[in-house]
């Protein structure tokens, strides 16, 4: 269920999923009184790091004092000091605050956490048996190979409807709206199809799959053997996803993962090991960036350069945003940002990210050990000992189900470890509920072969009968130990599933209003009942999405009340007084200015808006590097008229957006309506920085902005100078203020031509650029570019005709003449104005005499 609803990232699905375990759970606990869960703790192993993660999560999200906060994680401190000072009044400037920056996030993930303790305790409990071992890998393989069919069904059928993304559909795979998160799954599918089909090769044959002497011939021994069938379609379906999904990371991960399931590291093959490890390292790294003219998504996508629409591992955004990662890291060491909070905890530590905004690091570990810091380390080193552990306690096992599971947990091992170095998709629940649910049972597996040894009744036997009381007594310890597992786990299963259930409340509300405030955004009514159901939900830990949208709500009622106080006496009035309340236009000077209509001067309609900052702080209590909170600080500085406090509000937020320039933009015009024009210049140059066609966008900002000029707002890209050559010339005809700030020159000077990989792309950056000489008076430049030009074009009349007239304007009667007769001795009679023109020029020549 959790794979086939957007591979359970909504919060009601996990709802769902949580309220299904947690019957689960019930229904396992009668198990308790059967002979194979009483043989002690060890099975529930993986519970112990668990703990101490979901234990360390909590402590991550307690109030301390801002020394110890400091010393545990110094950006912590610094966020709920010195980032939040200028919004936050100093009698409410917090004297405890947790060590995590993402307090709402961190909530969410420890209810995770405590959801997937009780996967792991009923996933032991429950999967002790062949049977139902058999079944676990026939249910898991055969919902990879779900999501594998529609994700194929997709890409073969063009309307299929079901599924649908917002944005670039090829973004996604199945599913899933990640297609690396995707690629994980069907990694996850692969090796639970092979597991099926070496159970079904040793239970046929005798032989294991990963024995140096096992003969291939063997395996068709599974053609006639119809339980093999859904193993064979996982393999063949998720491989074929993997192919086609664009994930090349989630190829790489399926070599590794072969590598391990057949045994080569595990096997310990001497110095054969070395170069076959070797072999494959040189294989990823190829598979990743070597170019290929396979047809296949996957490859193709391993291109150094590609198209457009595309990126590789050395363009794609992940290498340019890794250092930040790194610095935030290092920021909150030892402690960690808090589970959770790595899309706020990085945003202050950028330099070198491109591309947007990065929710999460696209490197697992990177990701972890931000937000755990140290913890993290030891954690992931427990899970993978705890987990090779139980792999090889069935190494020597003679039953072929469990040489299914080896085979199975080798290959996910071996996935998720070289995968997650560039996704996050363990963190998905449908991928993270796999996982818990497949290696709980393995290691299951493998204690019970442990203790089933040959020799176990013969050491029984073997004890005096003062022995055997004491062997009771501690049978019964073990009993009574097994039930405090379970007995521990009632209260934060409760727990996890009631803060689920806030949660999804919270986003279907969020979700809710935003798609309805279209609708009812001139209803007052609509929007005070609405308005009203959102501010239920808000409180101390608020939700980034439902803080927005409640704004959004809010700040449309204000306005409606500020024109109703207005007193409009009809719809044209009412239509005129309602755009004058536009935040985006006002500022604290407008209740100065006399211009302005009394009513919008009157400073009593600010305490409109008040209730939508005193929400932003807050957030800013609760989430420190919350951008929507300081947006609601720069947008309605009329409201508080603190104008120190909106610059730096929009200053923060440069630095927080500084690789999106679509906010970069809208932060530019916000200072520009402050007067703050030093960070106009800094926001568009920014923008403009990280995609240079914004050039073209901002220019009538940057020409109706006195205090703003070309040359200090345009970065050193000659792109981006190119792009508005054309539009600086004909602002130059109206004006001449570009050319006396120096603008026009500074274009010119930037733009580069010879760098135009396309003839017409030349030809047009030398039109535009002769534009520019010719505003500048400078013609023997224009008659030179001209000339360049028609050597690149000889057959492009117009460009003739345009020279010809140049030259007649500044009575080179001459030289038009003669560009004419060239001209008409080429094209002939198909273009007679060059007749015409030469006719001109006599005329103007005999009335010369």
């Amino acid at each position: 269920m959790l794979a086939l609803d957007f591979g359970g990232v909504l919060y009601w699905t996990q709802l769902v999923a949580a309220l299904a375990v947690f019957l689960a759970f019930l229904l396992a606990i009668p198990s308790l009184f059967g002979r194979d869960n009483s043989r002690g703790l060890r099975q529930h192993l993986f519970l112990l790091p668990l703990a101490i993660w979901i234990g360390y999560t909590f402590f991550q999200s307690v109030p301390l004092p801002s020394s110890v906060v400091g010393l545990i994680s110094p950006g912590s401190q610094t966020a709920y000091t010195q980032w939040i000072e200028p919004f936050v009044a100093a009698d409410d400037m917090p004297s405890l605050f947790p060590i995590t920056v993402d307090q709402y996030r961190t909530r969410h993930g420890l209810a995770m956490l405590c959801m997937l303790a009780t996967v792991l305790w009923t996933a032991t409990v429950v999967f002790n048996t062949r049977m139902r071992l058999t079944v676990l890998l026939s249910v898991l393989a055969a919902s990879a190979a779900t999501v594998a069919a529609i994700g194929i069904g997709r890409r073969l059928i063009p309307g299929f409807e079901m599924w649908s993304f917002a944005g670039d559909i090829n973004a996604g795979f199945g599913t899933f709206i990640n297609r690396n998160n995707a690629a994980l799954f069907l990694n996850l599918g692969i090796g639970c199809g092979f597991g099926l089909l070496a159970w079904r090769i040793a239970a046929l044959t005798g032989q294991d799959l990963d024995d140096p002497e096992f003969d291939f011939s063997d395996a068709f021994a599974l053609i006639g053997d119809r339980t093999s069938l859904i193993g064979i379609l996982a393999v063949v379906f998720c491989g074929t996803g993997l192919m086609i999904g664009g994930s090349r990371g989630g190829v790489v991960a399926a070599i590794i993962g072969l590598i391990l399931a057949f045994g080569w590291v595990r096997q310990r093959r001497g110095f054969s090991t070395i170069f076959v490890v070797g072999l494959t390292a040189v294989l990823g790294v190829a598979v990743l960036t070597v170019p290929t003219d396979l047809s296949l998504e996957s490859i193709e996508r391993m291109d150094f350069q590609t198209q457009s629409n595309q990126s590789t591992i050395l363009r794609n955004g992940r290498l340019d945003h890794w250092p930040d990662g790194w610095r935030t890291a290092m920021a909150h060491f030892p402690g960690g940002s808090g589970l959770g909070s790595y899309g706020h905890a990085y945003l202050p530590h950028q330099e070198t990210t491109k591309g947007g905004w990065f929710k999460h690091a696209d490197n697992l570990w990177l990701e972890w050990f931000t937000e755990q810091g140290v913890m993290s380390i030891l954690l992931l080193i427990a899970g993978y000992a705890i987990a090779i552990y139980g792999l090889n306690l069935l190494t020597d096992s003679p039953d072929a189900i469990d040489h299914g599971i080896r085979i199975a947990g080798w290959y996910c091992l071996g996935a998720i470890l070289i995968s997650q170095c560039f996704d996050f998709g363990l963190i998905i629940p449908s991928c993270s509920v796999f996982v818990c649910i497949l290696f709980a049972a393995i290691l299951n597996r493998g204690v019970q072969q442990d203790l089933a040894t040959p020799d176990e009744e013969k050491r029984f036997a073997d004890q005096p009968r003062d022995k055997k009381p004491v062997n009771l007594f501690e049978k019964k310890h073990v009993m009574v130990a097994s039930w405090v597992v379970p007995g521990l786990l009632v209260i934060p299963t409760l727990w996890s599933a009631t803060v689920l259930r806030s949660l999804a409340t919270d986003q279907r509300i969020a979700r809710a209003s935003e798609a309805e405030f279209e609708a009812v955004k001139y209803d007052v009514d609509q929007l005070d009942q609405l308005s009203k159901r959102i501010d239920e939900r808000l409180g101390p830990v608020t939700s980034t999405d439902l803080l927005q949208v409640g704004a959004l709500y809010r700040v449309q009622l204000a306005r409606f009340r500020e024109v109703e106080a207005a007193g409009p006496v009809n719809r044209e009035q009412q239509a005129s007084f309602y755009s004058l309340t536009d935040p985006t236009t006002r500022s604290p000077a407008d209740y100065d200015d006399n211009s302005k209509p009394l009513w919008l001067r009157n400073r009593s309609s600010a305490d409109l808006y008040r209730p939508v900052l005193q929400d932003a702080q807050s957030q800013l209590l609760a989430n420190p590097f919350s951008r929507t909170a300081r947006w609601q600080f720069a947008r309605l500085d009329f409201a508080h008229s603190d104008e120190e406090q909106a610059a730096v509000a929009v200053e923060q937020l440069i630095l927080f957006n500084q690789a999106d320039p679509v906010r970069l933009v809208t932060l530019g015009r916000e200072a520009i309506n402050q007067g703050q024009h030093d960070l106009a210049k800094q926001s568009f140059h920014k923008a403009i920085e990280e995609r240079w066609q914004y050039a073209r966008t901002l220019f009538p900002d940057i020409v109706d902005t006195p205090q703003l000029t070309i040359a200090e707002v345009l970065p050193d890209d000659p792109l981006a100078f190119r792009t508005i050559a054309d539009l600086a010339a004909r602002e130059a005809l109206k004006s001449d203020s570009l050319i006396r700030d120096g603008s026009v020159q500074t274009i010119r000077d930037s733009v580069d031509c010879d760098s135009c990989e396309m003839v017409k792309d030349q030809v047009r950056c030398l039109l535009n650029r002769l534009e520019l000489d010719y505003v500048m008076g400078d013609h023997d430049q224009v008659y030179k570019t001209y000339d360049q030009i028609i050597n690149l074009v000889p057959g492009n009349a117009s460009v003739r005709y345009q020279y010809a007239q140049r030259l007649l304007e500044q009575g080179e009667t001459a030289k038009a003449r003669n560009v004419c007769r060239i001209a008409r001795d080429r094209f002939g009679e198909t273009d007679p104005r060059f007749d015409r023109l030469i006719t001109e020029i006599a005329a103007l020549e005999l009335s010369a005499e």
